[in-house]
């Protein structure tokens, strides 16, 4: 009896969908593979090898006829020619140059979140400071917006954003609709102390 992976499992353990994984077929990048006696699809763990290393090279910018190529040199009765060769010598340093990008965008990403956990912290700390210069006692809490959806059901205008009570502290954008995510620039990192401080004892104002 025929052993193997069925198609769904490997789909499964690649992440890949059925399709595609029929589309690589298709294109000559795997084996015809075995079949079960009911016509069902038996992929060997090289199958599963080969479409993880062709995902990876697509990834990397290869088109399929390179990948083609690719798998060709790697199988053991194919000898290199000059034109793979130069195929790899290119992708290998399209790869490097990629891994240097990479690197220079983590070293950027990381430099934002230094900023941005400061501004944090800045906000936090104004915040309860203008609080106790007014004599206000009041809980200060952070919503946190993860992704799109969330910040169109709670009215997220972009960050940072404050609500006294459930209501921006800024006036001219309590009307706004344009919620989502991005990015609102203030000269000090958030809305200056005085338009918190207006909102503040605008609310007081109303709970008497």
């Amino acid at each position: 009896m025929a052993q193997g992976l069925q198609i769904g499992q490997v789909a499964r353990e690649t992440g890949l969908t059925v399709d595609a994984i029929c589309f690589y077929e298709k294109q000559h990048l795997l084996k015809r593979p075995l079949r079960t006696e009911g016509g069902f699809r038996l992929f060997s763990s090289q199958d599963l090898q080969n479409i993880h290393f062709i995902r990876r090279a697509q990834e990397l910018g290869f088109s399929l006829n390179e990948v083609r190529e690719l798998l060709i040199l790697q199988s053991a009765d194919v000898e290199a020619c000059s034109h793979v060769r130069d195929l790899l010598k290119s992708k290998l340093s399209t790869v490097r140059e990629k891994a240097s990008e990479l690197q220079k965008l983590e070293s950027d990403l990381a430099a934002d979140l230094k900023k941005c956990e400061r501004r944090l912290h800045y906000s936090r700390t104004a915040g309860h400071a203008v609080l106790h210069e007014e004599g206000i006692s009041a809980e200060v809490a952070e919503i946190e917006v993860p992704y799109e959806q969330a910040a169109r059901t709670v009215g997220f205008l972009g960050s940072p954003t404050i609500w006294v009570d459930g209501v921006n502290i800024e006036p001219a954008s309590r009307s706004a609709k344009d919620s989502g995510f991005a990015c609102r620039w203030y000269p000090g990192g958030i809305p200056p102390t005085e338009t918190l401080r207006a909102a503040l004892r605008e609310a007081q104002g109303q709970r008497v």
